[in-house]
């Protein structure tokens, strides 16, 4: 299974671009990140809060994900 890990999550081409992606299969584990927990459309995807800004916390999110994607 393929990870992809998504910035800005909650955001509107964020929570598109979610849809479009799990529309392309099933076979993929989606991570969403972004600053804030806001209204999330779909949720068929882990959602993890983190500042992209914040190097460490994104460090961490990077290592127990291991993403084959990023957008």
């Amino acid at each position: 299974m393929k990870t992809v890990l998504v910035t800005g999550a909650n955001g509107f081409t964020g929570r598109y671009f979610i849809d479009y992606i799990k529309g392309l299969g099933s076979s993929l584990d989606i991570v969403g990140i972004d600053v804030k927990k806001g209204r999330i459309y779909n949720r068929c995807f882990k959602f993890v809060k983190c500042d992209l800004l914040d190097k460490k916390k994104l460090q961490g999110i990077m290592d127990k994900t291991c993403p084959d994607y990023i957008f």
